[in-house]
């Protein structure tokens, strides 16, 4: 017979990973959609489980005990001038609210990107607090981020924009969960996008195509010609060509070849995308 293993307090393991647990005090259930916390220590070390459980439950215990606080009228308040307005019950956060997290994502991810990156993600994120409000980041669920995903098309957009604003959301609490360390799962980590029947798929060009592409653009000779039958030859990125300089044309080499690099004035899509191209 097997020996059975102990589990640190507040904790249960399944399929050998450890899971915290509290029940919700009968007292503050209104604040919560369900009796009891629950969470995975993606662990399945026993040392850790315990003092990631430790650490759980004492964060609990102080948001609880604000929580009460904050449900209790202040001392000598019956002494005040305006008893209503001081008295007045507000809402209670641990801190690391959606804007916060977007804060943190552009403060580390930012450095040394440029306009669009800080233009998409204040756009994503403005979506998510416009439909689900500007929350703490525990208090978000899966049920949440399936009502976004709906409210996203409702709102006409089309599936490939549907996945970008989940993929920047989905980001942004990844990193703000690794840097606060708040030990709780990604509500928006794996929301499902349906497909998009109306979508048509594009087809490439078949060779026959570029080489009548490539004719076309000799007969009328001009910038936008180039720029095309650049493209065809090397099959680089609209941005990347438009973007070149002359040093970066090295027809005179042994091969010649395009170095695509970074310039002031263009930044690459990636930073594997700096290569050459024959």
């Amino acid at each position: 017979m097997s020996a059975q293993i102990d589990a640190p307090k507040y904790t249960y393991l399944k399929r050998g990973v450890y899971y915290f647990v509290r029940r919700i005090p009968n007292d503050l259930q209104t604040f919560y959609r369900t009796d009891r916390v629950i969470l995975s220590l993606r662990t399945k070390s026993l040392h850790r489980a315990s003092r990631a459980s430790e650490r759980l439950s004492s964060r609990l215990d102080d948001y609880w005990l604000d929580l009460r606080l904050k449900q209790t009228d202040v001392p000598g308040s019956h002494l005040l001038r305006d008893h209503s307005s001081q008295t007045s019950k507000t809402t209670v956060t641990l801190g690391s609210t959606l804007s916060h997290a977007c804060d943190v994502y552009k403060h580390i991810k930012g450095k040394g990107r440029g306009k669009l990156f800080f233009t998409h993600t204040d756009r994503a994120i403005g979506y998510a607090i416009q439909c689900l409000a500007n929350k703490d980041l525990n208090e978000y669920t899966t049920i949440d981020a399936g009502e976004f995903r709906d409210w996203l098309f409702e709102r006409g957009l089309k599936r490939s924009s549907v996945s970008r604003n989940l993929t920047i959301i989905k980001a942004v609490v990844n990193l703000c969960i690794q840097e606060e360390g708040l030990g709780m799962n990604n509500p928006f980590a794996k929301v499902y996008i349906p497909s998009d029947e109306s979508h048509t798929k594009r087809h490439s060009l078949t060779v026959e195509q570029i080489k009548l592409l490539q004719q076309r653009c000799r007969q009328q000779d001009d910038s936008l010609r180039w720029l095309a039958a650049l493209i065809s030859d090397t099959g680089m990125r609209l941005a990347e060509a438009v973007g070149l300089s002359k040093d970066d044309l090295k027809l005179t080499d042994e091969v010649p070849h395009v170095v695509i690099r970074k310039h002031p004035w263009r930044p690459l899509k990636t930073s594997g995308s700096e290569r050459s191209s024959r």
